[in-house]
């Protein structure tokens, strides 16, 4: 069977607890909801986190040299106590596929 992959690069950031909890509202509700959408109402709907960004493996590699640049450069005592943090880019590449490029 071959492997399928992603068309797009997008990355989500679901929060199911979150969404539960804003159902779990809405049901604990006690006064009657009208018919259509006036659950939306009850809770906020920014307290759900449905967010979705879309980042290239450029993008990505560039994003993770200046973390890792920062990391060694602004934190010394903590780099002294862990060892310092070294950047590999298979290991990036091959992190970036699996969140964004893999189904």
């Amino acid at each position: 069977m071959s492997r399928s992959y992603k068309k797009n690069p997008w990355l989500k950031d679901r929060n199911p607890w979150a969404k539960r909890m804003a159902n779990k509202k809405v049901r604990r509700f006690k006064k009657d909801l009208a018919n259509g959408n006036a659950y939306k109402k009850v809770s906020c709907s920014y307290n759900i986190c449905d967010y979705k960004w879309r980042t290239t493996l450029f993008e990505h590699l560039e994003s993770e040299k200046r973390w890792a640049e920062e990391i060694n450069i602004s934190r010394r005592w903590f780099v002294r106590s862990i060892g310092e943090y070294e950047y590999d880019e298979k290991k990036e590449i091959k992190n970036w596929k699996k969140h964004h490029y893999w189904k």
